[in-house]
């Protein structure tokens, strides 16, 4: 569990004393379940009931294949615009995914996930202090250093913790940008979410490809440095 992992990651007591926090219980009253549908109607991908208000196909939208500038097909697979902006169609939904991306020829990437790397103190996993250090150096690798690093990961402790820990979850495999976007969305006011919204997809941009895979791999992306 969390509070009984080894290595360090410097955030340690913010770990043990997030489920003491008020806002730890409104964070965990506030976790809804991702009711979201994807089809694809010959044209475009419509999305339905998604669940981030900023998002620009909230609550109901269409994308078309010019506005994509790649796929990404981890689950939820992440449909990358040339805007920046990221959007998640959950498995359930990937073949409506995958008849878009044929018929329209839509590139596919594997990306190794920043997110991943950021929230891997939060999963029911240990990790040990060289893999941790090795984290930390992939990460400033893509210019985070220590210090920004942990302080993404101290905003976002106590709706994390909750997430998974509080709501049951128990993830052992690996977080990710999705997670951090439920997590973030039942913690703070919409105004604020609205802003962690926007930083979070500008981090998510710094993904790099995978070199180690084909780019049109349809298997799951790492979820964290190599």
């Amino acid at each position: 569990m969390f509070w009984k992992k080894s290595g360090g990651y410097g955030i340690e007591r913010d770990l043990t004393l997030a489920m003491f926090r008020s806002s730890y219980y409104t964070t965990l009253s506030q976790v809804r379940p991702d009711t979201s549908k994807v089809t694809f109607d010959g044209q475009a991908l419509r999305f339905s009931d998604y669940p981030f208000r900023p998002a620009s196909v909230f609550p109901s939208g269409a994308v078309t294949a010019g506005q994509v500038a790649e796929v990404n097909l981890e689950s939820p697979s992440q449909v990358r615009l040339k805007s920046g902006e990221i959007l998640f169609v959950g498995h359930s939904d990937k073949s409506a995914l995958l008849s878009f991306v044929n018929r329209f020829d839509v590139p596919r990437r594997r990306r190794l996930a920043v997110w991943g790397a950021l929230l891997n103190p939060f999963v029911d996993t240990t990790f040990t202090q060289s893999e941790i250090d090795g984290e930390f150096h992939w990460l400033e690798s893509l210019g985070l250093d220590r210090e920004t690093v942990t302080r993404w990961r101290r905003e976002v402790t106590i709706a994390m913790v909750a997430y998974n820990f509080g709501t049951m979850l128990w993830d052992w495999a690996g977080l990710g940008l999705y997670d951090v976007l439920r997590a973030q969305q039942a913690h703070v006011g919409r105004s604020e979410f609205a802003r962690f919204h926007a930083r979070a997809m500008t981090l998510a941009a710094l993904d790099p490809l995978d070199q180690s895979s084909p780019a049109t791999s349809e298997t799951k992306s790492t979820n964290g440095f190599p």
